[in-house]
């Protein structure tokens, strides 16, 4: 499936399925189209969601410690988006 990923004005990356959503709440105003999966707006890796709040800092939840290594994919998207 669609979806459009950007990063809000806390540079935390999300995914939705609509373009118009995305442009609204992109801060930078940088939106990427991409395949990845993702539910409640944060991709999924390994059938979880995943919070991407930087190319080397991807956690499965917010007071998690980062999971490594890094998702590559998630990272170049995260640089495009930057």
């Amino acid at each position: 499936m669609k979806h459009f990923a950007y990063l809000d004005k806390y540079g935390i990356m999300h995914m939705v399925n609509k373009r118009d959503t995305a442009l609204e709440y992109a801060a930078n105003g940088k939106v990427k189209e991409t395949e990845w999966p993702a539910e409640y707006g944060y991709p999924l890796y390994e059938g979880e969601t995943l919070i991407v709040y930087g190319q080397d800092d991807m956690r499965r939840g917010a007071k998690e410690k980062p999971i490594m290594p890094p998702v590559p994919e998630l990272a170049i998207l995260y640089k495009e988006l930057d």
